[in-house]
Formats: structure tokens, sequence, C-alpha cells
């Protein structure tokens, strides 16, 4: 869906020895479909890997990974999402952030970070209320670290789309 089309337009724009990190959580054949459509030149530069970003344990494996083999971030992308209750805060807001605190000593002067907010988060609507406070809450997290990267010249955006007609989208009216 749209972590796919991400990750897509970076690959377009990337430069050769650029390293590109992407996580996906549960289907391994669709990761694996995506693997297997991209150039040679583009694998070489991406790294896939499995963690489920509702999951304060599997961000952290994730974040040791991107560190030993990377060293450094210029670019985090936080674009997971979930509907289900249980994990909806974890996924939409608090992992995200321990996310972003993790990464915080390494990310490059002039970096980028950029989140997966929502119209939902701007604009109430009744579909999902724990999903709309989440995104409104990443909304205000995206304001308040602008003055905490301030210093080392990073950027950090939230995106805020409304209904993308995406395979996670295929069963819902």
């Amino acid at each position: 869906g749209i972590g796919r089309g991400i990750v897509e337009k970076i690959l377009a724009n990337s430069a050769e020895d650029d390293l590109i990190f992407a996580t996906y959580a549960h289907n391994a054949y669709k990761a694996n479909e995506f693997w297997d459509s991209l150039k040679p030149e583009d694998q070489e530069k991406l790294i896939i890997l499995k963690a489920d970003m509702s999951s304060y344990d599997d961000m952290m494996n994730f974040v040791g990974e991107v560190k030993e083999k990377a060293g450094h971030v210029d670019w985090l992308i936080s674009n997971a999402g979930i509907s289900t209750y249980d994990n909806i805060v974890n996924t939409n807001l608090s992992v995200p952030v321990f996310m972003v605190k993790e990464f915080m000593p390494v990310m490059t002067e002039g970096g980028r970070v950029l989140f997966m907010g929502s119209y939902a988060g701007q604009q109430a609507y009744s579909s999902s209320l724990v999903y709309g406070v989440t995104k409104a809450a990443i909304h205000f997290l995206t304001k308040s670290l602008v003055k905490e990267f301030e210093p080392k010249g990073i950027t950090v955006n939230a995106i805020a789309p409304g209904f993308i007609q995406t395979p996670w989208h295929e069963n819902r009216t």
C-alpha cells in the first residue's frame, strides 16, 4: 500500500550508495513479491525486515539492526498502520515516539523524519475515535519535534492522507 509506494519513490530518487531499511509486519509473501520485483541495483540498497511496529521489542530490534548496519539515519519514515483497538495506540503513537527517541543520536545533520498522520487526525469522523486521537497526537508530536531537531537542521513532517485505495482497504466499505 502506502509503504510500498514510499519505498518505490525513495528508491527512484536515491543515490547509488544509499541504504534503505523498510519493515513489514505480517505479510512475508507480499514483502518477498515486492523484493522480487526490484532491479538488482535497488535490491542492493534496500533491507526489508519483519518488525511488528506495535511491539516495543520489535521496534528496538529494528533500531539495533539499523544502527549496526548503517550507523546513522538520514531519513526516518514512520508508516505503520493498524485497525485493531488493542494495538492502535502502540502502533500509531507510542512505538513511533520511542523509535524517534532511539534514533535521535544517530540522525544525520540535515536529515528527515516523516510520520504517517491522517486526515482523521485533523478532522473528526465516526469510524474510529482512538485512531483519530492517535493520529492527532502524531501531528502534534511532529510540531513538537521540529523544535527538538532544529539545532541539527533535521526536517520533521507528517502527511495526512485520507482514504487511499490499497489492498488494506479491499474488504472495507
